[in-house]
């Protein structure tokens, strides 16, 4: 028979008095502090918002989201117009900031008095411990209907500032100013033109032509004269750009061809190539046409 060791494990159990404090989860708890705006608005034209958040939590919240809304009554809820929205970065516990919005306040709001809220959403905290997320503008805002000047006009007029952008940029660099060619205005804007009709964004349109192949179809002289010899074809910019608040630029005005046109000069001046076609040297013409498809701007810059 086999000798079998036993063994024995002692298990000591030892309860001591055990020192309980309370913990607190931490969460951020953000609320709108004060709210400012103008007290009347016009559909289609830009509102400006200033509005503070403060965060009463005890951690760091994150990046802010401020929506605003205008009510008939005193009281936020889901059938409410939204308008705008603005964003900020994470706010450290016991402190705030301000911030600015602006946007273009929408078509479909009927003339009238309404109330304008804020919202500041909070994802960091327990809603059951968040003291008000919402704030309200004392006064009422007046909601007035306004003609919306013509987009023919708004592009006539953008293009015009769009050439003495160029000729201001060209003087920056020492250069002669362009001067206004009404047949390459009329191609660049008929150019717009088949962009929004046709649906397409390209230096080549749907029927595989360029833009000198175009110019010279509508009875431009596309070969030029040049020291040492001969130039042909005709140079080209084109953009597209939305109006209210777009990435990278900001908020551009639908209502201001000043806004458009430094938005697209702006975008043309910080690409190497759009830049060198408005800077070059050899070329001492320029037309240029706008065309609107509802959402967008389309901008044709044509040059010889």
């Amino acid at each position: 028979m086999k000798n079998i060791q036993w063994m024995y494990f002692l298990f000591l159990l030892l309860i001591v008095p055990l020192s309980v404090s309370a913990f607190v989860s931490p969460w951020s708890d953000l609320t709108v502090g004060q709210i400012s705006a103008p007290l009347t608005g016009t559909p289609g034209y830009p509102y400006e918002i200033n509005v503070s958040v403060e965060n009463h939590g005890n951690a760091t919240s994150g990046l802010i989201s401020v929506g605003f809304y205008l009510s008939e009554d005193d009281h936020l809820s889901k059938n409410d117009t939204f308008i705008q929205v603005t964003t900020g970065d994470p706010v450290a516990p016991g402190t705030g900031v301000l911030l600015y919005s602006i946007d273009t306040l929408p078509l479909t709001i009927a003339p009238g008095e309404y109330r304008l809220f804020a919202y500041v959403e909070d994802h960091e905290g327990d809603e059951q411990h968040l003291i008000d997320n919402t704030a309200l503008l004392t006064a009422l805002v007046q909601i007035k209907v306004k003609n919306i000047p013509e987009t023919d006009e708004i592009g006539t007029e953008a293009a015009r500032i769009i050439f003495e952008l160029t000729n201001e940029a060209r003087s920056e660099e020492g250069l002669p100013p362009f001067k206004w060619d009404v047949h390459l205005a009329t191609i660049a804007k008929n150019y717009s033109d088949q962009m929004v009709v046709q649906k397409f964004f390209s230096h080549t349109d749907p029927n595989g032509h360029d833009q000198s192949y175009r110019a010279k179809a509508a009875g431009y002289n596309t070969v030029k004269d040049i020291e040492g010899g001969q130039r042909l074809g005709v140079a080209e910019n084109i953009a597209f750009i939305g109006t209210g608040n777009v990435a990278g630029f900001g908020y551009v005005n639908p209502t201001d061809p000043s806004s458009i046109a430094s938005t697209l000069m702006d975008g043309w001046m910080k690409s190497k190539g759009h830049r060198a076609n408005i800077l070059d040297p050899l070329s001492d013409r320029i037309g240029v046409g706008l065309s609107y498809n509802g959402e967008y701007w389309y901008a044709t810059q044509e040059f010889y």
